[in-house]
């Protein structure tokens, strides 16, 4: 049996290649800041994330349908 790795059947695959061009191509990307959104926007993120924290509450307290949830209006 054969002991070296065969990343693609293809006989094109350079994995010294693939690695240059992944070094070269790389770039992470940070997150989204919530001060970039339109207005709209901006309500949307607010009550998903809301909607998450309430959830995620209501797990924790041990309740099986939605905590109540108080909205800042602002």
């Amino acid at each position: 049996m054969d002991n070296n790795l065969q990343h693609y059947a293809s006989p094109y695959y350079d994995p010294q290649k693939a690695h240059e061009y992944y070094m070269r191509t790389r770039e992470l990307k940070g997150r989204r800041s919530a001060t970039k959104l339109s207005d709209e926007g901006k309500k949307a993120w607010s009550y998903t994330k809301n909607e998450i924290k309430a959830e995620k509450k209501a797990k924790v307290e041990g309740g099986t349908g939605k905590a109540k949830t108080n909205y800042n209006s602002a």
